[in-house]
């Protein structure tokens, strides 16, 4: 069953997006949202992932609704499975692998056993 979570590293590229929009360092904005620099900048690595709390101190200090990150988030998830999708696909055309072909689950095993030697 698959369970949907959120992605620290789209959070953190959320958040380094808007700091760098507003030319502002991680010193400046952590002091602006309370909260320490080197948390800032492991959540700007996705180490880390924020409590809403620190979400809200975060786009408070960035002078922007919580909600501008949250859409931001949501744009960078959909491009991730379009870039995901797509290269799935790039590798299936390379196997020759299309419709109208078998499910191509053995041409697969094989390829994915040769790149692991």
């Amino acid at each position: 069953m698959y369970i949907p979570m959120l992605d620290p590293v789209a959070v953190g590229r959320a958040v380094a997006f808007y700091r760098n929009q507003k030319g502002i360092s991680q010193e400046v904005l952590s002091g602006l949202a309370d909260i320490g620099r080197s948390h800032l900048s492991a959540i700007e690595r996705g180490e880390r992932k924020p409590t809403l709390e620190t979400l809200y101190r975060i786009s408070r200090a960035l002078d922007i609704k919580m909600s501008t990150i949250i859409i931001k988030l949501e744009e960078e998830r959909f491009k991730s499975r379009y870039y995901r999708n797509k290269r799935l696909g790039e590798f299936l055309k390379e196997l020759d692998l299309s419709e109208g072909h078998s499910s191509g689950i053995p041409t697969i095993q094989e390829e994915l056993e040769k790149n692991e030697k």
